[in-house]
């Protein structure tokens, strides 16, 4: 499992940056927090402007993908949690920026992670 984000874009990393403030202040009992996806695979797109089949201008860019594990005994409670106190959060302080990368937050409990592979996540925080 990789440990930084030091490869990310600058940008990118000041939104972790933000994202994990956030998750530490709201959540507790927080064990790890895993980036996986497309920017931890390292096949993320910033942000893609093309025109479709009939002209239109169409956008793209990749989310982010978080897994938050925490030591809990309801994760359903700490998911919706975190989608009342740490997403809109999130969303007001990367207001005004260029393109922000679209959250997409997933809080499980600590069994879930079998099946990631260990080449596609990033371990960005451990308390």
């Amino acid at each position: 499992m990789k440990r930084s984000i030091k490869r990310l874009p600058k940008r990118t990393q000041e939104e972790l940056a933000v994202l994990q403030e956030l998750i530490l202040q709201y959540l507790v009992n927080v064990r790890m927090i895993i980036l996986y996806g497309s920017y931890a695979r390292g096949e993320y797109v910033i942000w893609d402007e093309t025109y479709d089949e009939r002209g239109g201008l169409t956008y793209y860019q990749s989310d982010l993908d978080i897994l938050v594990i925490c030591d809990t005994g309801d994760a359903i409670k700490a998911e919706n949690h975190a989608n009342a106190f740490v997403v809109p959060r999130y969303d007001k302080r990367m207001e005004g920026r260029r393109h922000p990368a679209h959250l997409r937050s997933l809080l499980k409990a600590r069994q879930l992670l079998i099946g990631l592979s260990e080449g596609n996540i990033i371990s960005f925080m451990r308390p």
